[in-house]
């Protein structure tokens, strides 16, 4: 893109994505310059909080709350970790519930890592 005053070449500078215009600016004579941008923003999908994370084979369940970051155990599989995690956020993310969700779910400890037997 070049300049209409004076031919020189334009940098971009910035763009409104609500409008979609981009502003330009000459770099030899200062001049500012509006256009049409043709960038689309990518759709944002929606996106749900998984609250498990997978490191060296296994998942691991954890939140921040009120800043606090609180981990909710150690599982052998991935559905089992989301079971979990549907209990935690039905009863609030109470870790004092948590033997109950074990107990609901059927969910035993072998290894250091709990299972759904």
């Amino acid at each position: 893109m070049y300049c209409s005053e004076c031919g020189g070449s334009m940098q971009w500078r910035s763009t409104n994505h609500k409008t979609n215009m981009a502003k330009y600016k000459c770099r030899s004579c200062g001049n500012i310059m509006e256009q049409m941008d043709d960038y689309k923003p990518p759709v944002n999908e929606i996106f749900e909080p998984k609250h498990y994370s997978f490191y060296r084979g296994k998942f691991t369940i954890h939140k921040t709350i009120n800043g606090v970051h609180r981990s909710f155990g150690t599982y052998a599989e991935e559905e089992t970790a989301k079971k979990v995690v549907a209990k935690l956020k039905e009863c609030g993310w109470d870790k004092s519930l948590l033997p109950q969700v074990y107990e609901e779910l059927g969910i035993r400890k072998v290894n250091r890592v709990w299972v759904c037997v």
